[in-house]
């Protein structure tokens, strides 16, 4: 019979699973943190979750081609030879075979070839390679004899070819493949340990680094967390913010005295922002280095530097200019210019989605503010959280909101309410809307759990 050459690619799924979960799992940690601004601010969630699975996918992708061996298996007339390619090569004879150990799994398959006890060779393959390992154990039947057992278990269909006239022996060569096997499986374990504690320390350590702590007072004494703070009077304390304290005469950054800071004019403008008569500052969030409060870069006029709108959102401005703050941004301040901004009137109006200046309208409901050039800025008027109009179109957010009576709107987070008189349009309460034609209910249905915009021809 001539000699058969079959080149398998086999997975070592204990290597897979102690490299993949570890780092697999920390990628979602972080993927998770640094996503969060655009899952909860930007409105680009999908965004977030494409990007995060993509990078999940390729690392599982480069771990499972880490883990993965290529052999190739030799079978003459009497030896069965593996190699792994680019390291070892092990052979045995035909007879020396005392069983086929053979297991399908969702995956494909598995091979195990056992001789004198000890397992020669394992297999473990996808679908595309099944037929391979079938190929394999009929060649091998055709040398030796073998008895057929089947079954079937939890993790799929087994079948063990036994070879009854199998030689017992235990050649010198066996001993070694068994030690080199049993140093290979104890390597891998604890190189799977080594990276699962490595990940868990890398995920660990900013809790260690910039550890969760508060104010808190007892027995006339002020602490942060643990810490005393010496010589403060907690009768003569203000809170500023949950890592910002004043006294009678210091500012206090955690435990520490901030040295530099002007205390008679110092304050928080919105956690985690901070400003004195000389300059705003911010407090860094960082996952392995501590948080410190830095003066927040840019070029701003600090005596005039405020917020539109009473600290509800992340927008500021001077006397020149308007300005988005971003503590996940590099540099946190970002300058916003639109056509015919007019920096001294703009200000935020009733609810956080929408803000005006003297000329334009514009809204912040998708993350970064928008000029709505559709909207008349001297009719504009807000009705409701959901709903506002001007004197040409009644408009409604669409946040979990259906229509059928929706009209895409010049940016995505509002439509045109289609059909309704905007002149006549004003509110009965905070679900009904009535124009000189109909009624109309924008509302939520708890028992769908579903909110929509529906017309009310029904009632006059």
């Amino acid at each position: 019979m001539k000699t058969k050459i079959f080149k398998i690619k086999s997975i070592n799924r204990t290597v897979l699973i102690l490299t993949a979960l570890p780092i697999i799992f920390a990628l979602l940690f972080f993927g998770f943190v640094y996503f969060m601004k655009w899952i909860f601010t930007s409105g680009n969630q999908y965004i977030a979750i494409i990007a995060t699975l993509a990078i999940v996918f390729g690392v599982f992708t480069l771990c499972k081609k880490i883990a993965t061996r290529n052999y190739i298996v030799t079978i003459n007339k009497d030896r069965l030879t593996v190699t792994k390619v680019g390291s070892s090569e092990r052979s045995l004879q035909l007879n020396q075979i005392t069983k086929l150990a053979f297991r399908t799994h969702q995956q494909g398959c598995l091979l195990i070839i056992e001789a004198s006890g000890f397992e020669f060779a394992k297999f473990d393959v996808s679908l595309k390679q099944a037929q391979q390992i079938q190929d394999i154990i009929e060649e091998l039947q055709q040398y030796n004899s073998y008895n057929v057992v089947e079954g079937k278990d939890q993790r799929g269909v087994w079948t063990n070819y036994v070879n009854p006239n199998a030689v017992n022996s235990t050649p010198a060569s066996f001993g070694q493949v068994y030690r080199n096997q049993v140093n290979s499986k104890r390597k891998t374990k604890w190189v799977g340990i080594a990276i699962s504690l490595a990940v868990m320390a890398v995920l660990i350590a900013p809790f260690f680094i910039n550890p969760k702590a508060f104010y808190d007072s007892k027995d006339g004494k002020v602490y942060f967390g643990s810490k005393e703070l010496v010589g403060v009077d907690p009768q003569k304390t203000t809170i500023l913010s949950y890592h910002v304290l004043k006294d009678s005469t210091h500012v206090y950054y955690k435990d520490r005295i901030l040295e530099w800071a002007d205390y008679a004019t110092f304050q928080c403008l919105r956690e985690p922002f901070y400003m004195d008569k000389n300059g705003i500052y911010f407090e860094t969030s960082n996952f392995y280095t501590p948080n410190k409060i830095k003066p927040l870069e840019g070029e701003y006029d600090a005596a005039t530097f405020r917020s539109v709108d009473g600290y509800a959102s992340t927008l500021f401005k001077d006397k020149n200019n308007l300005y988005e703050i971003d503590v996940f941004g590099q540099p946190p301040l970002r300058k916003i210019t639109f056509p015919g901004l007019d920096v001294e009137s703009f200000q935020g109006l009733e609810n956080n989605y929408w803000f005006a200046d003297k000329n334009h309208v514009y809204f912040a409901g998708e993350g970064d503010l928008k000029q709505c050039k559709e909207i008349d800025r001297a009719s504009f008027e807000i009705l409701s959280l959901q709903v506002v109009k001007d004197k040409n179109r009644v408009y409604f957010l669409t946040y979990h909101l259906k229509s059928e009576h929706g009209v895409a709107g010049e940016h995505k987070g509002y439509k045109v309410l289609e059909g309704a008189d905007a002149p006549t349009f004003q509110k009965l309460d905070d679900k009904r809307f009535v124009d000189k034609n109909e009624v109309w209910t924008i509302s939520s249905e708890e028992e769908k759990k579903e909110p929509k915009a529906t017309r009310r021809e029904d009632v006059k």
